[in-house]
């Protein structure tokens, strides 16, 4: 069964807009570090995967 990653920088804007704050805020920095994190944790699958290789 393959992961599913979503679309953070969607989520990024969503998540500022119902914090009704800006993406210079401390806020918005904060938000943006923490997906970086998840980024470096869990990798989004690249395209030269090789189940993308797989005939």
């Amino acid at each position: 069964m393959k992961a599913v990653h979503p679309d953070y920088t969607a989520v990024r804007e969503r998540t500022l807009k119902k914090l009704r704050v800006g993406s210079q805020s401390a806020a918005g920095k904060a938000v943006d570090t923490f997906i970086r994190e998840i980024e470096r944790a869990y990798p989004p699958p690249s395209s030269t995967s090789t189940d993308a290789q797989k005939p």
